[in-house]
């Protein structure tokens, strides 16, 4: 389960006996859970067998546990004539285990349910407490189901912008493109993310909706030339980023506010791979329908900065960056030159002596940044970056004041 735990993002996994008999040899107990790191690949899974006030877990209860300790049959005999949906493994601020359990109501159509109240389930004692929507304790990230939150979306894209007499017409009606997916906002709250695309067609954007988790509270955007998650992903398999006859897969796409603009991201993994080794990390600008922005880097640190590179010469953008960092000249004298050879190419970084604070990097080719190649200590020079807040920038233009453009036809 993706979830947030004091700010750091994990997924946190259970696990059960392997059997009834061994479960039977262990009273149905299970002394640890796993916590892995969703944001570092390399960072192993952790076995929790304490929580952080010392206290041994000892998990008794679980979906698929065997007999009385299955979490379902355990919430039955207490509420056996309620819908109980998405059993949910969440841990508190203090490492405790427990399984959120949303008591459902039917929707007016009798159809499908919405929550009613949030049951809390001890996952060592088997304690249940219930707690109205609006009570429901801090830690808890999420009380709306994916499947609950799809079909909200859909309620309100099939009704909210047609008349209700009309059921069989296209017009002011939308549909989900994709399942919604799971993202946490800068304040560390679970929100469902999803786009709508008109029942006239599946092909372009209409609507970016996002879901609070706790809450159910839904907004609605429309964004100039959002891209499908699907067209996203197509740029990234089809980026520079590539090598050779591996293709790389991107599987698990979100959108992310990256230097102020919207972009998709996604780890890789190389396509077909049943085990899903990570390789890296792709993003493309959502706004981008050419995917000339699209890079895949070896970490996210990497893919950040080849995006960085892409933003500050305005590849495949449509709108300026704007959140933290915005479009800067300098002009000076090189201090300092060192190349370096990444991937195959030549990285130049060099500092200026009036502006020690900065480290500049560019990768030069006949297109792009050609006069790069003639960087050396002394220069006069003037350089055009993206200022996102950071010692280390991406050149996106480059002038050596002292190397002048012939006119056409003419030579230097």
């Amino acid at each position: 389960v993706f979830q947030s735990i004091k700010n750091q993002a994990v997924y946190i996994v259970p696990a059960t006996p392997s059997g009834w008999r061994d479960s039977n040899r262990v009273n149905g107990i299970v002394p640890f859970y796993f916590k892995i790191n969703a944001e570092d690949p390399n960072a192993p899974a952790v076995a929790v067998s304490k929580d952080d006030t010392g206290q041994p877990i000892q998990i008794k209860y679980s979906p698929g546990g065997y007999f009385e300790h299955d979490i379902d049959r355990l919430v039955w005999k207490s509420y056996n004539s309620k819908v109980r949906t998405d059993p949910t493994l969440e841990i508190d601020d203090n490492g405790r285990p427990y399984y959120t359990v949303t008591k459902d109501r039917l929707t007016l159509n009798k159809m499908p349910t919405v929550p009613q109240s949030l049951l809390i389930v001890d996952a060592q004692t088997g304690e249940i407490e219930e707690y109205d929507l609006d009570k429901v304790p801090a830690w808890v990230d999420r009380v709306y189901s994916q499947e609950t939150v799809a079909n909200m979306i859909d309620w309100w894209g099939h009704w909210s912008k047609a008349p209700w007499q009309v059921r069989d017409q296209k017009a002011n009606r939308y549909k989900l493109a994709e399942d919604p997916v799971m993202v946490y906002t800068k304040s560390g709250t679970a929100s469902y993310q999803a786009i709508l695309t008109s029942w006239n067609s599946d092909t372009s954007a209409s609507y970016l909706m996002t879901v609070d988790a706790r809450t159910g509270v839904a907004k609605a955007f429309t964004i100039p030339n959002l891209t499908l998650e699907s067209v996203a992903r197509g740029h990234i398999v089809n980026s520079p980023g590539q090598t050779g006859r591996i293709k790389y897969h991107p599987p698990h796409m979100v959108l992310y506010r990256i230097y102020g603009q919207l972009a998709w991201l996604s780890p890789v993994e190389v396509e077909g791979d049943v085990d899903h080794v990570y390789k890296g990390v792709g993003i493309v600008s959502a706004t981008d329908n050419s995917g000339q922005s699209a890079v895949i880097g070896t970490n996210k640190a990497d893919a950040l900065a080849k995006f960085r590179q892409n933003i500050a010469k305005g590849v495949g953008s449509n709108a300026p960056p704007s959140e933290a960092g915005n479009n800067r000249v300098l002009q000076g004298t090189v201090s300092w030159v060192n190349n370096i050879v990444s991937d195959g190419n030549t990285v130049f970084w060099f500092g200026l002596e009036e502006h020690p604070q900065f480290q500049f990097r560019g990768v030069p080719n006949d297109d792009i940044l050609p006069e790069l190649k003639t960087v050396h200590p002394g220069a006069k020079v003037k350089v055009g970056f993206l200022d996102v807040g950071s010692a280390t920038v991406d050149v996106g233009s480059f002038d050596n004041l002292a190397v002048t453009t012939p006119p056409v036809g003419g030579k230097r």
